[in-house]
């Protein structure tokens, strides 16, 4: 088959030789690579540099058309001929016959062909002399992205969207084969739905000399839409996005009456929540979010359960809108977890006072307080909560009671530590009071509410910490489930005592024996969870999460495993959630 030929099949047209129209142009193979030598003499293939791959007797053809018979050179330029673009760049064509080569390789014909990589030359830093080589990458690449959203192209747009997009968005396409090009476009575009870090002077290229927006990109909602998106993974100190967001915003809402479905919806979400802060972006801010904090705390007894933690605040609130309110979520469930582990099982009591100390005056003065190996974890902790508060879709009173729900988690731990230290032998009664508020219920009860808006009002969080029945209720079934867990599984010897062992030791039974009366005491807790939808004065939004909250904790300590400390437990499930395709 012949390159023109093949052209034609791609792009979904007929046989060239079914119409006459076609210019026998296209039945040409002859292609020729120029190569320059880079030294004298040289007879290696290796040390020559290659210059372009074009259909020779096209390009005279073309070349003469451009440059001889310009007021008659756009009626006689067929639509499918790869070299003469017009508006656009020369290397537009080289686009176009990249696809034409990658299909000719894909197919299995036969030829002669340059692979061209569009990152080769950015990739190394000496070889342009440019040091900022990844933004060039990547800027160069946003543009071809841009583009593609506009239908800004010719006979190499035609080709991109015939051979992959197949009508479906570019934001919607996620076939990941094809072409160098095509996959460089794939990279750039989940860059920006992923998040990962990149320079504001990509946007430069939506920009006038002056620096305002270009005035084109007004009329084009679904660029406006990608620009909206886009920016939106701004950081402190990069006013630049924060005008494209305005700037979007602005012109996409003088447009939203006369949009049409499905763009309408995309719009309408978008500005509900970017895309950008959807569920993939989450995993991936938090793993990065994840090794960063791990690694610059340092506190090497400590695990990372990331995984663990995001399962909790999912099982709370799925929902695309509160992706804020279950990063936080799982920030907390993160720190909480270090408080744990610091306070049972390495911390000296007197290094355990001290933290606590610091937690409760919250002040960056009280670093001093601490030994040098905390300074670090008490710095983020802080931050943690300030970055929350300086978030705009986040209330700042809703943070407040967050920080005083963590300031008492940290008493509770602090109270068990001094239990610990002076061998004080607690009531089975007094320890599963205790322990059912340090199991971290009562925290996150508060703490699921951050970030869900017009749900929850001061009357809700007032009414969480006052300790409803079922929080009460929740935090002893969850401590009881963990305890069991503990004692069928592997309790470190550091580890403080359990419920299950001071009902043994109090009442003189069994293990057998305390683990059904235990089972008894769960049966009724739940019971008293029951009665929560019809208590008086009760935010029913709210009981529902905390109800989701405390029914993840028969999935994490599900046929009495602690699934939160070994995560071996819960892989299956994660698996299921985020990794493995649903069963059609």
């Amino acid at each position: 088959m012949t390159y023109g030929g093949l052209l034609l099949e791609v792009l979904g047209c007929p046989a060239a030789g079914d119409h006459a129209d076609v210019p026998q142009i296209l039945h040409w193979d002859l292609g020729v690579i120029t190569l320059i030598p880079k030294v004298v003499g040289v007879t290696d293939i290796r040390y020559f540099r290659p210059i372009t791959v074009i259909n020779v007797l096209e390009w005279i053809f073309v070349k003469d058309c451009a440059t001889r018979l310009p007021p008659i050179v756009e009626r006689i330029a067929h639509p499918l001929q790869t070299a003469f673009l017009k508006g656009q760049l020369i290397h537009n064509g080289i686009l176009a016959l990249h696809e034409i080569v990658h299909e000719v390789a894909s197919r299995g014909h036969r030829g002669v062909f340059l692979k061209l990589d569009f990152q080769k030359a950015y990739d190394r830093s000496a070889g342009l002399g440019i040091i900022a080589s990844h933004r060039m990458n990547v800027a160069l690449m946003l543009q071809w992205v841009w583009r593609i959203l506009r239908g800004d192209g010719g006979l190499w747009l035609q080709l991109l969207q015939a051979k992959y997009l197949r009508g479906e968005p570019l934001l919607a396409c996620s076939r990941s084969g094809g072409s160098q090009l095509w996959k460089s476009i794939q990279r750039i575009k989940e860059d920006i739905r992923l998040g990962v870090f990149f320079s504001t002077d990509v946007f430069n290229a939506f920009k006038n000399e002056d620096g305002s927006f270009r005035e084109d990109i007004t009329n084009d909602p679904r660029g406006l839409l990608s620009l909206y998106n886009a920016a939106h993974l701004l950081i402190h100190d990069e006013p630049s996005l924060q005008e494209a967001i305005s700037f979007a915003r602005h012109h996409l809402e003088l447009m939203r009456g006369s949009l049409k479905s499905p763009l309408a919806e995309h719009v309408k979400r978008a500005f509900d929540i970017p895309f950008p802060r959807t569920v993939k972006r989450e995993l991936k801010y938090l793993t990065k979010w994840s090794d960063d904090f791990y690694g610059y705390v340092g506190l090497n007894y400590v695990c990372d359960r990331l995984v663990e933690g995001y399962f909790a605040p999912y099982a709370v609130y799925h929902e695309k809108n509160f992706t804020l309110s279950r990063i936080f979520f799982t920030k907390l469930m993160v720190l909480m977890t270090m408080i744990d582990d610091t306070y049972d099982s390495h911390a000296t009591i007197e290094e355990i006072r001290q933290l606590n100390a610091a937690i409760q005056r919250w002040d960056e003065n009280a670093t001093s307080l601490l030994p040098d190996y905390l300074k670090r974890f008490y710095n983020e902790l802080l931050k943690i909560f300030k970055d929350a508060e300086d978030e705009a879709f986040i209330d700042t009173y809703h943070v407040a009671y967050a920080r005083k729900a963590f300031q008492k988690f940290s008493t509770y731990h602090l109270q068990e530590a001094e239990w610990s230290h002076e061998n004080h032998k607690a009531s089975f009664e007094d320890f599963l009071n205790l322990s059912s508020m340090s199991v971290g219920l009562a925290g996150l009860s508060v703490v699921l509410m951050v970030g869900m808006g017009d749900e929850v009002t001061k009357e809700a969080f007032e009414w969480a910490t006052s300790f409803p029945n079922i929080i009460i209720a929740g935090g002893k079934i969850l401590r009881l489930f963990d305890d069991i867990a503990a004692f069928k599984g592997e309790k470190g010897k550091a580890d403080v005592a359990t419920c299950l062992e001071s009902y043994m030791v109090e009442h003189r039974v069994t293990s057998k024996v305390a683990i059904a009366r235990i089972h008894s005491l769960i049966e009724d807790e739940w019971k008293t969870i029951n009665e929560a939808h019809f208590e008086h004065g009760a935010p029913l939004p709210v009981v529902k999460r905390i109800l989701n909250l405390i029914n993840s904790g028969t999935i994490y300590y599900g046929d009495q495993k602690d699934g939160f400390t070994f995560g071996m437990h819960l892989q299956k499930t994660i698996e299921s959630l985020f990794v493995n395709p649903i069963p059609m």
